[in-house]
């Protein structure tokens, strides 16, 4: 069963199909954007300031 909206009269069929995936790049960060913890501590070092 389809649940929604379905374009088309009632009682009318529908197709339904897979979608047609590209290979992604490379570069795409995996799994959903998360990097780990030793990649955040090279982008961005943490200077400390002595305080007087």
């Amino acid at each position: 069963m389809v649940k929604g909206a379905i374009p088309g009269s009632k009682g009318g069929y529908i197709l339904v199909k897979d979608a047609l995936k590209k290979d992604l790049p490379d570069t795409v960060p995996m799994p959903a954007g998360i990097r780990s913890s030793a990649a955040q501590d090279e982008e961005a070092p943490v200077e400390e300031e002595d305080e007087e």
